[in-house]
């Protein structure tokens, strides 16, 4: 797992680092590595909060109509280390999941996609605002519809989880375009997957074997407000939750992107994640300026 991890990293940092870099004429960053590092660490942990929040406003429903019960945990030191490599693993996975559905599958869309529009109505429409934008919202409509059929074989999936993953992959893939990186994206699903766990429900219907939880949630019917053997990932009180949140994310986006003048030129090409630009070559050197 270790190895696939790394060359999912070093694919990831390759297109991220040096194609888009090379692609759209990046400068290098010039901030000070504790300055990336607080960054990092902000997302992180910001990552993790809304994680945090979204899970208590889907459990709440259910809490206040006692279809949640709560029971004392029970802990046992002589898990200590089962607990560790517990979530070590769900960190891995999650890590391993961002770099591909988040980081390695919708660079590759943006490139794939942004040349053939490129080939097919050239350089000038390409160059529009609203067409990147649209570029960069299917390759993470698409991305995440990949994310969700790749956990169509777990344990006790039902319809509702497949949606709510697609729409958890697309609130992901949104922080990528609005930070530009990973960091947020691994900190929601490492924090979602850890608190489940915690709390010993089901994550996307997977059971762990640790033993040791400051206390435990039981659910008990109603799966479409619990969301049942699954977990809360296929709760419809978060379904109604994604669709508001991406919903916000979406119009954010479109509002950034949205040009205070003329929706052509190359400062199209300024905000998160641009489109694919037209080649040097193809461009006055005035214009490059």
């Amino acid at each position: 797992m270790i190895g696939t991890l790394l060359v999912a990293a070093a694919i990831y940092l390759g297109l991220r680092f040096v194609v888009f870099r090379q692609l759209l004429a990046i400068p290098p960053s010039r901030e000070a590595p504790r300055v990336i590092l607080m960054r990092w660490a902000l997302s992180l942990l910001a990552g993790a909060a809304i994680a945090a929040a979204l899970l208590a406003l889907t459990i709440l429903p259910g809490a206040i109509s006692g279809y949640f019960i709560f029971l004392p945990g029970a802990p046992d030191p002589a898990t200590a280390v089962e607990l560790q490599n517990t979530y070590l693993m769900l960190a891995l996975a999650a890590m391993g999941e961002e770099l591909v559905y988040r980081g390695i599958l919708p660079l590759l869309l943006v490139i794939t996609l942004g040349y053939m529009l490129l080939a097919v109505v050239g350089k000038q429409f390409t160059r529009m605002r609203s067409v990147q934008a649209t570029l960069w919202l299917n390759a993470a409509v698409i991305s995440s519809a990949v994310f969700s059929i790749a956990h169509a074989e777990n344990p006790a999936v039902v319809k509702t989880a497949l949606v709510n993953i697609f729409l958890v992959g697309l609130l992901l893939s949104l922080t990528l375009l609005y930070t530009r990186g990973l960091t947020m994206a691994f900190g929601f699903h490492f924090g979602w997957n850890a608190l489940l766990e915690v709390v010993n429900l089901p994550v996307s219907g997977l059971e762990f074997s640790t033993r040791w939880h400051p206390f435990t949630i039981v659910p008990q019917g109603a799966p479409m407000l619990t969301g049942g053997s699954f977990g809360p990932e296929a709760s419809a009180v978060l379904t109604g939750l994604l669709i508001a949140a991406n919903a916000a994310g979406v119009y954010g986006y479109l509002r950034l992107r949205r040009p205070s003048g003329d929706a052509q030129g190359e400062d199209a090409q300024s905000k998160a994640f641009p489109g694919i630009p037209p080649p040097p070559e193809d461009t006055p050197s005035e214009e490059r300026q």
